[in-house]
C-alpha cells in the first residue's frame, strides 16, 4: 500500500464507531504537488471504501488540519468535489470534517 491508498478495519471498542479508514498520507515535511493528489486520493478513496462497507458517514479528523491551510483546503473540495461529481454520493448521508 502506497500514500493514497486506504482499508476499512472494524472499530473494536470505539464508543460511536463500527469502522475505521486507514489512510496512507504523504509526510507533512515537503507536501508537494504529488504528496498533494496522494492526500485527495486517500480522500476519496476513503470515501468510496466507505460506501462498499455499507456505512452512510464518514468522520475525518487529520493531525495536520489544526495548522496547515493547504491541508484543510484540498480535503474540503476535494469532499465537495466527490460529493457534486461521484454517482455514489447520494448514498452518503453525513461527512464530518474535525
Amino acid at each position: 500500500m502506497g500514500a493514497g491508498s486506504c482499508a476499512i478495519t472494524d472499530a473494536y471498542n470505539a464508543a460511536a464507531f463500527k469502522k475505521v479508514a486507514h489512510c496512507i498520507v504523504p509526510p507533512s515535511n515537503k507536501f508537494d504537488l504529488t504528496d498533494q493528489f496522494d492526500f485527495a486520493l486517500g480522500v476519496r478513496n476513503a470515501l468510496d471504501l466507505a460506501l462498499e462497507y455499507g456505512m452512510r458517514s464518514i468522520l475525518y479528523r487529520h493531525p495536520f488540519l489544526l495548522f496547515d491551510r493547504l491541508v484543510a483546503k484540498i480535503l474540503l473540495l476535494t469532499v465537495k468535489r466527490w460529493l457534486d461529481e461521484s454517482p455514489y454520493s447520494g448514498a452518503m448521508e453525513r461527512v464530518v470534517i474535525l
